[in-house]
Protein backbone atom coordinates (compact mmCIF):
# COMPACT_ATOMS: atom_id res chain seq x y z
CA UNK A 1 0.00 0.00 0.00
CA UNK A 2 1.55 3.05 -1.17
CA UNK A 3 2.21 5.84 1.96
CA UNK A 4 -0.42 9.13 1.43
CA UNK A 5 1.55 12.28 3.55
CA UNK A 6 -2.13 14.01 2.58
CA UNK A 7 -3.91 11.11 4.99
CA UNK A 8 -3.65 13.31 8.20
CA UNK A 9 -5.39 16.39 6.20
CA UNK A 10 -7.83 14.25 4.79
CA UNK A 11 -11.39 14.63 6.21
CA UNK A 12 -15.03 12.88 4.83
CA UNK A 13 -18.34 12.87 5.51
CA UNK A 14 -19.68 9.32 7.38
CA UNK A 15 -23.61 8.30 6.94
CA UNK A 16 -24.81 6.73 9.81
CA UNK A 17 -27.64 4.88 11.10
CA UNK A 18 -30.96 6.02 11.62
CA UNK A 19 -31.43 3.29 14.46
CA UNK A 20 -29.49 1.01 16.23
CA UNK A 21 -30.77 -2.24 14.44
CA UNK A 22 -29.29 -3.62 11.02
CA UNK A 23 -28.38 -4.64 8.22
CA UNK A 24 -30.17 -2.73 5.48
CA UNK A 25 -32.50 -4.32 2.66
CA UNK A 26 -33.57 -2.69 -0.16
CA UNK A 27 -37.61 -2.61 -0.09
CA UNK A 28 -40.24 -1.07 -2.57
CA UNK A 29 -37.55 1.11 -3.53
CA UNK A 30 -36.01 2.14 -0.34
CA UNK A 31 -33.64 1.55 1.93
CA UNK A 32 -35.54 0.04 5.37
CA UNK A 33 -33.33 -1.39 8.41
CA UNK A 34 -33.79 -5.15 7.82
CA UNK A 35 -35.26 -5.82 11.87
CA UNK A 36 -37.84 -3.55 10.80
CA UNK A 37 -38.80 -5.54 8.02
CA UNK A 38 -38.94 -9.00 9.59
CA UNK A 39 -39.35 -8.33 12.98
CA UNK A 40 -42.75 -7.04 14.31
CA UNK A 41 -42.18 -6.94 18.50
CA UNK A 42 -45.67 -5.36 19.15
CA UNK A 43 -47.05 -8.69 18.10
CA UNK A 44 -45.45 -9.30 21.42
CA UNK A 45 -48.51 -8.90 23.73
CA UNK A 46 -45.68 -8.04 27.24
CA UNK A 47 -43.35 -5.60 24.62
CA UNK A 48 -47.39 -3.76 23.44
CA UNK A 49 -48.20 -3.77 26.94
CA UNK A 50 -45.00 -1.82 27.90
CA UNK A 51 -44.10 0.36 25.37
CA UNK A 52 -47.77 1.28 24.66
CA UNK A 53 -48.25 2.09 28.80
CA UNK A 54 -44.58 4.32 28.81
CA UNK A 55 -45.63 5.82 25.61
CA UNK A 56 -49.19 6.88 26.47
CA UNK A 57 -47.97 8.23 30.20
CA UNK A 58 -45.27 10.34 28.62
CA UNK A 59 -47.63 11.41 25.86
CA UNK A 60 -50.17 12.67 28.55
CA UNK A 61 -47.72 14.75 30.49
CA UNK A 62 -47.89 18.45 30.16
CA UNK A 63 -45.38 20.42 28.28
CA UNK A 64 -44.36 23.66 30.48
CA UNK A 65 -42.49 26.52 28.92
CA UNK A 66 -42.93 29.87 27.05
CA UNK A 67 -46.63 30.01 26.02
CA UNK A 68 -46.13 30.35 21.66
CA UNK A 69 -43.70 27.01 21.62
CA UNK A 70 -45.42 25.17 24.35
CA UNK A 71 -48.80 25.44 22.04
CA UNK A 72 -46.56 24.12 19.50
CA UNK A 73 -46.02 21.47 21.11
CA UNK A 74 -49.12 20.64 22.50
CA UNK A 75 -50.44 21.15 18.91
CA UNK A 76 -47.84 19.83 16.37
CA UNK A 77 -49.66 20.10 13.32
CA UNK A 78 -53.00 19.95 11.65
CA UNK A 79 -53.32 16.39 10.90
CA UNK A 80 -52.84 15.08 14.39
CA UNK A 81 -53.46 15.62 18.06
CA UNK A 82 -50.77 16.13 20.49
CA UNK A 83 -51.16 12.76 22.45
CA UNK A 84 -51.09 10.63 19.22
CA UNK A 85 -48.77 12.64 18.47
CA UNK A 86 -45.89 11.93 21.19
CA UNK A 87 -46.98 8.59 21.84
CA UNK A 88 -46.26 7.85 18.39
CA UNK A 89 -42.29 9.84 19.11
CA UNK A 90 -41.65 7.71 22.11
CA UNK A 91 -43.26 4.37 20.84
CA UNK A 92 -41.07 4.44 17.95
CA UNK A 93 -37.76 5.73 20.21
CA UNK A 94 -38.34 2.54 22.71
CA UNK A 95 -38.42 0.19 19.45
CA UNK A 96 -35.67 1.72 17.51
CA UNK A 97 -33.73 4.06 20.29
CA UNK A 98 -34.21 6.66 18.29
CA UNK A 99 -37.15 8.85 17.17
CA UNK A 100 -36.85 11.77 14.79
CA UNK A 101 -38.98 15.22 14.48
CA UNK A 102 -38.15 17.91 11.85
CA UNK A 103 -39.33 21.38 13.14
CA UNK A 104 -40.61 24.36 10.45
CA UNK A 105 -40.19 28.13 11.64
CA UNK A 106 -42.40 30.83 11.35
CA UNK A 107 -39.60 33.66 11.75
CA UNK A 108 -37.68 32.40 14.69
CA UNK A 109 -40.48 30.65 16.16
CA UNK A 110 -41.44 26.94 15.44
CA UNK A 111 -44.86 26.67 13.49
CA UNK A 112 -45.11 23.39 12.81
CA UNK A 113 -43.68 19.29 13.75
CA UNK A 114 -43.96 16.40 11.84
CA UNK A 115 -42.77 12.95 12.92
CA UNK A 116 -40.19 11.23 10.84
CA UNK A 117 -39.77 7.45 10.64
CA UNK A 118 -35.87 6.04 10.62
CA UNK A 119 -36.88 4.29 7.29
CA UNK A 120 -37.21 7.58 5.87
CA UNK A 121 -33.89 9.20 7.41
CA UNK A 122 -30.94 9.41 6.38
CA UNK A 123 -27.81 11.45 8.98
CA UNK A 124 -24.64 12.17 7.13
CA UNK A 125 -21.88 13.05 10.08
CA UNK A 126 -19.86 16.28 8.22
CA UNK A 127 -16.28 16.66 8.57
CA UNK A 128 -14.39 17.09 11.43
CA UNK A 129 -17.63 15.93 13.59
CA UNK A 130 -19.20 20.02 12.53
CA UNK A 131 -22.49 19.08 12.43
CA UNK A 132 -24.90 16.53 11.67
CA UNK A 133 -27.53 16.73 8.22
CA UNK A 134 -30.82 15.13 8.58
CA UNK A 135 -31.66 13.96 4.58
CA UNK A 136 -35.75 13.09 4.88
CA UNK A 137 -37.05 11.08 1.79
CA UNK A 138 -40.69 11.47 2.23
CA UNK A 139 -43.38 8.43 0.99
CA UNK A 140 -45.49 11.01 -0.71
CA UNK A 141 -45.14 13.61 -3.43
CA UNK A 142 -43.01 15.73 -1.41
CA UNK A 143 -39.23 15.91 -2.94
CA UNK A 144 -35.71 14.46 -0.75
CA UNK A 145 -35.28 17.00 1.95
CA UNK A 146 -31.98 18.16 3.62
CA UNK A 147 -32.35 19.55 7.34
CA UNK A 148 -29.76 21.19 9.17
CA UNK A 149 -29.34 19.15 13.01
CA UNK A 150 -30.72 22.42 14.57
CA UNK A 151 -34.40 22.28 12.79
CA UNK A 152 -34.84 18.39 13.65
CA UNK A 153 -35.38 17.06 16.98
CA UNK A 154 -33.29 13.47 17.49
CA UNK A 155 -34.82 11.95 20.48
CA UNK A 156 -32.12 9.23 21.79
CA UNK A 157 -31.82 6.16 23.91
CA UNK A 158 -28.45 4.95 25.29
CA UNK A 159 -26.44 6.45 22.62
CA UNK A 160 -23.08 4.92 22.95
CA UNK A 161 -19.97 3.59 20.55
CA UNK A 162 -17.50 4.77 18.56
CA UNK A 163 -16.76 6.11 14.68
CA UNK A 164 -20.32 7.68 14.94
CA UNK A 165 -22.34 4.99 16.70
CA UNK A 166 -22.10 7.65 19.84
CA UNK A 167 -24.96 9.77 17.91
CA UNK A 168 -26.98 7.06 17.66
CA UNK A 169 -29.40 5.41 20.27
CA UNK A 170 -30.31 1.75 21.18
CA UNK A 171 -33.66 0.04 22.03
CA UNK A 172 -33.93 -1.59 25.32
CA UNK A 173 -35.32 -4.87 22.69
CA UNK A 174 -31.70 -4.96 21.90
CA UNK A 175 -31.40 -6.89 25.45
CA UNK A 176 -33.83 -9.02 25.27
CA UNK A 177 -33.83 -11.14 21.58
CA UNK A 178 -33.68 -14.26 23.78
CA UNK A 179 -36.22 -13.58 26.57
CA UNK A 180 -38.62 -12.25 23.84
CA UNK A 181 -37.93 -15.66 21.53
CA UNK A 182 -38.25 -18.27 24.27
CA UNK A 183 -41.35 -16.36 25.33
CA UNK A 184 -42.57 -17.18 21.36
CA UNK A 185 -41.39 -20.36 21.14
CA UNK A 186 -43.98 -20.92 24.59
CA UNK A 187 -46.70 -19.43 22.89
CA UNK A 188 -46.69 -21.21 20.17
CA UNK A 189 -45.82 -24.27 21.89
CA UNK A 190 -48.91 -23.43 24.10
CA UNK A 191 -50.97 -22.60 20.81
CA UNK A 192 -50.14 -26.02 19.28
CA UNK A 193 -51.45 -27.89 22.72
CA UNK A 194 -54.40 -25.92 22.35
CA UNK A 195 -55.36 -26.32 18.73
CA UNK A 196 -54.70 -30.15 19.18
CA UNK A 197 -57.02 -30.49 22.53
CA UNK A 198 -59.80 -32.47 21.21
CA UNK A 199 -57.25 -35.52 21.01
CA UNK A 200 -54.11 -34.19 22.91
CA UNK A 201 -51.37 -36.70 21.56
CA UNK A 202 -53.09 -39.92 21.51
CA UNK A 203 -51.43 -43.40 20.04
CA UNK A 204 -53.62 -46.15 18.55
CA UNK A 205 -52.64 -49.58 18.57
CA UNK A 206 -53.09 -52.09 16.16
CA UNK A 207 -51.61 -55.71 18.10
CA UNK A 208 -51.62 -58.27 15.02
CA UNK A 209 -49.57 -57.38 11.55
CA UNK A 210 -47.87 -54.04 9.83
CA UNK A 211 -50.53 -52.12 8.15
CA UNK A 212 -49.83 -50.02 5.26
CA UNK A 213 -50.37 -46.02 5.11
CA UNK A 214 -54.18 -46.49 3.77
CA UNK A 215 -55.01 -48.41 6.54
CA UNK A 216 -53.75 -46.49 9.02
CA UNK A 217 -55.35 -43.29 7.71
CA UNK A 218 -58.79 -45.22 7.33
CA UNK A 219 -58.35 -46.49 11.38
CA UNK A 220 -56.96 -42.98 12.19
CA UNK A 221 -59.94 -41.05 10.03
CA UNK A 222 -63.20 -43.48 11.56
CA UNK A 223 -61.55 -42.77 14.95
CA UNK A 224 -61.58 -39.00 14.36
CA UNK A 225 -65.05 -39.05 12.89
CA UNK A 226 -66.87 -41.32 15.68
CA UNK A 227 -64.93 -39.61 18.88
CA UNK A 228 -64.22 -35.92 17.61
CA UNK A 229 -66.97 -32.91 17.64
CA UNK A 230 -69.91 -33.40 19.34
CA UNK A 231 -69.05 -36.50 21.10
CA UNK A 232 -65.89 -35.18 23.00
CA UNK A 233 -66.12 -36.12 26.40
CA UNK A 234 -68.13 -39.24 25.96
CA UNK A 235 -67.07 -42.52 26.76
CA UNK A 236 -65.17 -44.10 24.07
CA UNK A 237 -65.88 -47.87 22.53
CA UNK A 238 -62.90 -49.45 20.35
CA UNK A 239 -63.10 -52.42 18.40
CA UNK A 240 -61.75 -55.67 19.56
CA UNK A 241 -57.66 -55.79 19.70
CA UNK A 242 -57.76 -51.38 19.00
CA UNK A 243 -55.61 -50.31 21.87
CA UNK A 244 -55.71 -46.82 22.99
CA UNK A 245 -52.82 -44.40 25.21
CA UNK A 246 -52.87 -40.86 25.60
CA UNK A 247 -48.78 -39.04 25.59
CA UNK A 248 -48.23 -37.12 28.61
CA UNK A 249 -46.77 -33.83 28.24
CA UNK A 250 -43.01 -34.30 29.33
CA UNK A 251 -42.58 -32.47 33.10
CA UNK A 252 -39.62 -30.29 31.61
CA UNK A 253 -42.19 -28.78 28.71
CA UNK A 254 -44.15 -28.11 31.04
CA UNK A 255 -41.80 -26.36 33.13
CA UNK A 256 -40.88 -24.34 29.79
CA UNK A 257 -44.41 -23.32 29.10
CA UNK A 258 -44.43 -21.67 32.65
CA UNK A 259 -41.55 -19.65 31.47
CA UNK A 260 -43.85 -16.84 30.27
CA UNK A 261 -43.78 -15.04 33.96
CA UNK A 262 -39.85 -15.00 34.10
CA UNK A 263 -39.70 -13.27 30.25
CA UNK A 264 -42.54 -11.16 31.32
CA UNK A 265 -40.56 -9.92 34.18
CA UNK A 266 -37.32 -9.04 31.73
CA UNK A 267 -39.05 -7.31 29.68
CA UNK A 268 -40.50 -5.46 32.30
CA UNK A 269 -36.93 -5.05 33.51
CA UNK A 270 -35.48 -4.06 30.57
CA UNK A 271 -37.61 -0.87 29.81
CA UNK A 272 -37.02 -0.18 33.84
CA UNK A 273 -40.87 -0.65 34.43
CA UNK A 274 -42.21 -2.85 37.94
CA UNK A 275 -43.32 -5.48 36.56
CA UNK A 276 -45.99 -5.41 39.30
CA UNK A 277 -47.04 -1.90 38.16
CA UNK A 278 -47.62 -3.39 34.72
CA UNK A 279 -49.72 -6.15 35.53
CA UNK A 280 -51.97 -4.36 38.01
CA UNK A 281 -50.60 -6.44 40.98
CA UNK A 282 -49.66 -5.33 44.77
CA UNK A 283 -52.45 -5.75 47.42
CA UNK A 284 -51.15 -3.56 50.31
CA UNK A 285 -51.32 -0.03 49.88
CA UNK A 286 -47.76 0.39 50.91
CA UNK A 287 -46.60 -1.77 48.30
CA UNK A 288 -48.90 0.05 45.77
CA UNK A 289 -46.89 3.50 46.72
CA UNK A 290 -43.47 1.89 46.36
CA UNK A 291 -44.05 0.62 42.85
CA UNK A 292 -45.86 4.08 41.83
CA UNK A 293 -42.51 5.91 43.27
CA UNK A 294 -40.34 3.47 41.66
CA UNK A 295 -42.28 3.51 37.95
CA UNK A 296 -42.28 7.81 38.55
CA UNK A 297 -38.49 7.70 38.80
CA UNK A 298 -38.04 5.51 35.70
CA UNK A 299 -40.44 7.70 34.14
CA UNK A 300 -38.22 10.43 34.42
CA UNK A 301 -35.83 9.11 32.11
CA UNK A 302 -37.78 8.76 29.03
CA UNK A 303 -39.19 12.58 30.22
CA UNK A 304 -35.78 13.60 30.24
CA UNK A 305 -34.66 12.01 26.72
CA UNK A 306 -37.59 14.07 24.99
CA UNK A 307 -37.39 17.25 27.64
CA UNK A 308 -33.62 17.79 26.99
CA UNK A 309 -33.63 17.53 22.97
CA UNK A 310 -36.95 19.54 22.91
CA UNK A 311 -35.28 22.18 25.05
CA UNK A 312 -31.73 22.47 22.94
CA UNK A 313 -33.47 22.58 19.47
CA UNK A 314 -36.33 24.91 20.44
CA UNK A 315 -33.73 27.36 22.72
CA UNK A 316 -36.33 27.26 25.49
CA UNK A 317 -36.71 25.67 29.32
CA UNK A 318 -39.06 23.63 28.21
CA UNK A 319 -40.25 20.14 30.99
CA UNK A 320 -42.07 17.58 31.16
CA UNK A 321 -45.31 17.63 34.02
CA UNK A 322 -45.42 14.06 35.06
CA UNK A 323 -48.63 14.40 37.53
CA UNK A 324 -51.51 13.47 34.72
CA UNK A 325 -48.80 10.03 33.95
CA UNK A 326 -48.13 8.96 37.93
CA UNK A 327 -51.23 10.60 39.76
CA UNK A 328 -54.51 10.72 37.90
CA UNK A 329 -57.15 10.60 40.27
CA UNK A 330 -54.55 13.38 42.14
CA UNK A 331 -55.02 11.38 45.57
CA UNK A 332 -50.99 11.33 46.21
CA UNK A 333 -51.39 15.36 45.42
CA UNK A 334 -54.24 15.35 47.80
CA UNK A 335 -52.36 13.54 50.53
CA UNK A 336 -49.12 15.39 50.31
CA UNK A 337 -51.35 19.23 50.91
CA UNK A 338 -53.39 17.53 53.75
CA UNK A 339 -50.14 16.20 55.87
CA UNK A 340 -48.17 19.84 54.77
CA UNK A 341 -51.54 21.81 56.15
CA UNK A 342 -52.62 19.79 59.26
CA UNK A 343 -50.56 18.87 62.72
CA UNK A 344 -48.93 20.88 65.25
CA UNK A 345 -47.02 22.65 62.73
CA UNK A 346 -48.57 23.44 59.35
CA UNK A 347 -46.15 24.93 56.44
CA UNK A 348 -49.25 25.54 54.17
CA UNK A 349 -52.48 27.52 54.73
CA UNK A 350 -55.79 26.36 53.58
CA UNK A 351 -56.25 28.61 50.88
CA UNK A 352 -52.81 27.78 49.67
CA UNK A 353 -54.11 24.48 49.15
CA UNK A 354 -57.55 25.48 47.90
CA UNK A 355 -54.95 27.44 45.13
CA UNK A 356 -52.90 24.61 44.08
CA UNK A 357 -56.02 22.14 44.05
CA UNK A 358 -57.78 24.75 41.68
CA UNK A 359 -54.58 25.00 39.76
CA UNK A 360 -54.74 21.04 38.89
CA UNK A 361 -58.11 21.06 38.45
CA UNK A 362 -59.24 18.57 41.36
CA UNK A 363 -62.81 17.97 42.11
CA UNK A 364 -63.86 20.34 39.03
CA UNK A 365 -62.35 23.55 41.10
CA UNK A 366 -60.89 26.14 38.77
Amino acid sequence: MAFNPFAKFQTRSQTLPSSSVSPISFVNGRLVPQSMVDINYLHNSDVWAVIYRIASDVAACDFVGPAPIKDVLNRPNNLINGFSFWQTVVTQLLLSGNSYVTIEHNGSLPSRLEFVPPSQMLITLEDNSADMTYTVTYDDERPQRDFNSKDVMHFRIMAHGANGQQYIGHSPLEALAKEIGIQDYSKNLTLDTLKNAINPNITLTVPEGTLDGEAKENIRTEFEKVNGKGNNGRAIVLDQGLKIDTIQINADVAKFLNNNDFSKTQISSAFLVPAEYLNGEGDQQSNLDQTVSLYANSLQTYLKSVSSEVSMKLNAQIKLDPVNAIDVDHQKLIDNLAKLSTGKMPVMQPYEVMEILKRNGVFGLE
